[in-house]
Parts: structure tokens; C-alpha cells; sequence
């Protein structure tokens, strides 16, 4: 009869260098990916397929703790693009209906705000969503650094 420790205790105490080798392309990936998207479509990948190894012996824990990294970030990012987009659609709005008037009027349109509350709740979501997608860049960035070093120095993530 077989314990649920049982494949644990099998599990090396250093991994083979084949799977550093593969969370080091992971966090280079996703380090990458806050510049440019895909590098993060090929980590999720790697991190998925990596992810559960029996062999992979405490760099398991550095997959998980990329795939919750980019989760919980892409989340994040969602969140202040929402924000971001409720907020300057009064603007748009605005733009659109004064642009739909001129056309009607035969006229040039001119972009004038006599009322001055769209334009500036605009301005305030707007900003409050980039502020917060910036944290959550700086934070995927932490975290991609910090378990990099952990990497680095043979140890688990939490």
C-alpha cells in the first residue's frame, strides 16, 4: 500500500539539471513577457508541463509560484483596463456626439467642453487604472526577481 509521502520521499533532494534548466527559461520568459506578450504563452507551457514532476523535486514549487504570479497579474491588469476604459468613455462619448452633430449640422466640428465633468472624471479613472496596471507590473516584475534569486540559490518559493 502506497502513502500519498511515498513519491515525496522518492523525490530527489537536488533535482536534475535538466529541470533548472527549464525554470530558468520559464523566468526568463516570463521576465521577457513584460515587455512583449508571447515569451508568456511559451512559459505557461513550460511551467504547466513542468508542473507536478516527481523528479522536479522543490523547483515544483517555483513553477506554481510563476503560474500565480502571471494569474494573479493578468487579473490585476484586467481590473485597471476596465478602469481605464470606464472612465475616459464619457469623453469618448462626448467626442462622438459632438462629432455626430457637426456632421448633421453640415458644419467643422469643433471639440469644446462647456461642461467640464466628463473630461475630468475621465482624467481621474484613467489615471487611478494606469497607476494601478504600473504596481501590478512592478509586482510581476518583484516577483519574477525574487524567484529568480531563490532559484539562484537552490531553495523553494512558498
Amino acid at each position: 500500500m502506497s502513502s500519498p509521502y511515498a513519491s515525496a520521499a522518492r523525490a530527489p533532494a537536488v533535482p536534475p539539471t535538466k529541470e533548472f534548466t527549464a525554470a530558468w527559461i520559464a523566468y526568463f520568459l516570463y521576465a521577457v513577457s513584460t515587455v512583449l506578450l508571447f515569451p508568456a504563452l511559451f512559459a505557461l507551457v513550460i511551467s504547466y508541463s513542468k508542473r507536478g514532476h516527481p523528479e522536479s523535486g522543490f523547483i515544483d514549487s517555483h513553477h506554481r509560484w510563476m503560474l500565480r504570479s502571471f494569474w494573479y497579474s493578468q487579473i490585476a491588469f484586467l481590473a485597471f483596463f476596465v478602469l481605464v476604459m470606464i472612465g475616459i468613455w464619457p469623453l469618448v462619448m462626448e467626442i462622438v456626439h459632438q462629432a455626430l452633430r457637426a456632421a448633421e449640422a453640415g458644419i467643422e466640428p469643433s471639440f469644446n467642453f462647456p461642461d467640464f465633468e466628463p473630461l475630468f472624471s475621465s482624467i481621474g479613472h484613467a489615471t487611478i487604472g494606469l497607476v494601478g496596471a504600473g504596481l501590478t507590473w512592478l509586482w510581476f516584475l518583484y516577483r519574477m526577481v525574487r524567484g529568480m534569486i531563490t532559484l539562484a540559490d537552490a531553495r523553494p518559493m512558498p
